[in-house]
């Protein structure tokens, strides 16, 4: 798996996500920043999806130059919620596209305006999250996958799922099933715990027996 190939393809996709990181897309006229996104979307359509590591700096481009695309209203939408080639990512790569989008807005430094609409913008994007995850929890192939999936979700709480939309979601109750299994427990206390204390006072919660987290367990 670790052809010369494969490295050169990383190497590049790292490349790539350190230009956009950095800027560079800027100087791009909108068609060529465009085109771009279809050559990133395409690439983590490829075969060699199956590389993890080519998959998460592909990713990572994606969510720099979607990060940008913030910061003009309507562009994100256009280029994400609006595009065929987005909306038909493989579950794999467009959960690690949301796994990552959260840590990567924390790195972000913006003005007070272009903040806000940014978060106006990446809660649009809160029903695709949503969709995916139901999916992954219904039909993931193994415990990292569905750990990850929690992972995703809590990072999108900040932009807009609180407590009591999450207790709204249909995948609610797998949640709370998930709080009682060692393996897993960790992921969703730690999706209730965010959820609530970005929402709600923290007045009924209890620590988990498994991970020690203090989570919304009390009631639900």
């Amino acid at each position: 798996n670790s052809s010369p190939h494969m490295q050169v393809r990383f190497f590049a996709a790292n490349a790539l996500h350190q230009k956009i990181s950095k800027g560079d897309v800027q100087e791009l006229p909108p068609d060529a920043q465009m085109q771009l996104l279809g050559s990133i979307l395409g690439a983590m359509q490829s075969d060699e999806r199956s590389q993890q590591e080519i998959l998460t700096k592909l990713s990572l481009a994606l969510v720099a130059l979607g990060l940008f695309f913030c910061k003009d209203e309507g562009r994100l939408k256009a280029a994400l919620l609006d595009n065929p080639a987005f909306l038909a990512l493989r579950p794999r790569a467009a959960l690690e596209f949301f796994l990552l989008l959260p840590q990567e807005w924390e790195k972000l430094t913006l003005t007070r305006a272009k903040e806000q609409l940014a978060l106006q913008q990446l809660a649009l994007l809160l029903p695709q999250v949503v969709s995916l995850i139901q999916s992954l929890l219904s039909s993931a192939e193994n415990q990292e996958m569905l750990l990850r999936s929690l992972q995703a979700l809590a990072g999108w709480c900040k932009f807009g799922i609180s407590l009591s939309n999450l207790r709204t979601l249909p995948f609610y109750n797998s949640v709370i099933e998930l709080t009682r299994s060692p393996t897993l427990c960790k992921g969703a206390c730690e999706l209730l715990e965010v959820s609530q204390r970005l929402s709600e006072p923290a007045g009924d919660l209890r620590v988990c027996v498994h991970c020690e987290l203090a989570c919304c367990l009390r009631g639900s």
